[in-house]
């Protein structure tokens, strides 16, 4: 994407469907697992290879913005959110293309 244009929303859209069609999955981390194991039909691997156990995790908290700050991180972030909801819709409708097992 050309960062001279990022504000251009018609432009951010176009970029976008262009790496969708450029990229046949793009992980979510909300659904790290769901992606994994797309990516493993994908690439005919092991879920061994795919993923280990991280040794160095920790728990945090994130404080809620108030409505002043959410609005200001809203307008600064909307490329940015554009870019997770379209990704975010379309890796649903590869995991609904897939389906779902018990």
């Amino acid at each position: 994407m050309d960062f001279d244009k990022i504000n251009d929303m018609n432009y951010v859209k176009e970029s976008l469907a262009r790496l969708d069609r450029q990229f046949d999955l793009i992980l979510i981390t909300e659904h790290f697992w769901e992606g994994i194991v797309l990516l493993k039909h994908m690439l005919c691997a092991d879920y061994r290879m795919l993923y280990k156990e991280s040794t160095n995790s920790r728990d945090y908290v994130i404080e809620p913005l108030n409505a002043e700050r959410q609005a200001i991180f809203d307008k600064f972030h909307e490329t940015d959110t554009l870019m997770y909801n379209y990704f975010n819709a379309s890796l649903h409708r590869k995991i609904e293309a897939f389906g779902h097992e018990v």
